[in-house]
């Protein structure tokens, strides 16, 4: 999600007990206003639950600089991970990223009986 109005290129990383299982750049767009964010989607390794760390940064940012998120707690599989490119509450630019996480049970639950 892009609350910025310049589109930006995203990477996301992710490493399970720190080898890498995914890598992913996309070009995100950019925001229309306050109302309409921009964005992209990625379709990460769904599995089961592992030692999981998200990864993710903006081109803006340097090439160390990483936002990261612990997920090993976390179901993967039962889990939406989005990056977050600024802010809708102030006025930020490409260099702030943030990762939210959003958990669907019904999704998992579904899965189980089938």
């Amino acid at each position: 999600m892009n609350h910025v109005t310049e589109p930006t290129t995203v990477q996301v990383l992710v490493r399970d007990s720190g080898d890498p299982v995914y890598w992913s750049a996309k070009r995100v767009t950019a925001a229309e206003n306050d109302q309409e964010v921009g964005g992209a989607s990625f379709e990460g390794p769904a599995g089961e639950s592992g030692q999981y760390t998200l990864h993710a940064k903006t081109t803006a940012q340097s090439s160390d600089e990483w936002t990261t998120a612990d997920l090993s707690s976390e179901d993967a599989a039962c889990s939406t991970y989005m990056v977050v490119i600024g802010s809708h509450v102030s006025d930020s630019g490409l260099d702030e990223v943030s990762i939210m996480v959003s958990h669907d049970n019904s999704y998992c639950e579904q899965e189980a009986e089938n």
